[in-house]
């Protein structure tokens, strides 16, 4: 009985956050928008995917302080689980953000020794999401390939291969 409650408690709060965000109504008033924050974070803490990666995003791209940057991570760390390609993405690309990784505090980075390792592994997170269609993530890949990234070996086959798999995810979209 709590498990659909929870889930349209969850839903209900993603709906009234994305209206005023996606509308911009939360651009009129700043208690508006501290209102759509809050319904997306309510959201996103009862295990909304959706709200998991908005949420995340909103973080790492306008959050005002390094620590809502570095929150980020948890949000889209626990969308990208339970294999939503966006949030494996833009886990990967957090990964890869210096900036963001100069700001994350020692503690923070061994809290997530425990998680799963393909969580952490920013090209295992491309993959992933390329797997499934997404098609920046495809792009990555090819760049990670040709340029030999993140202690990969440079791989002209599998960069060509990303690269027509960006095209063709492109083209269908």
């Amino acid at each position: 009985m709590k498990k659909p409650l929870f889930r349209m408690l969850a839903i209900a709060h993603y709906c009234i956050g994305a209206v005023l965000f996606f509308t911009g109504i939360a651009k009129l008033h700043l208690r508006i928008h501290e209102l759509a924050m809050r319904e997306l974070q309510r959201s996103a803490d009862l295990g909304w995917g959706k709200a998991q990666v908005l949420f995340g995003q909103l973080l790492k791209y306008r959050g005002a302080t390094a620590y809502n940057k570095i929150a980020s991570i948890g949000y889209l760390r626990a969308s990208a689980s339970e294999g939503n390609r966006e949030a494996q993405f833009m886990l990967a690309e957090a990964l890869t953000d210096k900036s963001l990784m100069d700001v994350m505090p020692v503690e923070a980075e061994s809290k997530t020794e425990n998680s799963d390792n393909q969580l952490k592994d920013p090209v295992a997170l491309y993959l992933s999401a390329a797997k499934a269609g997404h098609v920046m993530s495809a792009l990555r890949l090819n760049k990670i390939y040709e340029q030999g990234l993140f202690g990969i070996k440079t791989d002209n086959g599998k960069a060509e291969y990303w690269f027509s798999e960006f095209i063709k995810h492109g083209k269908q979209n």
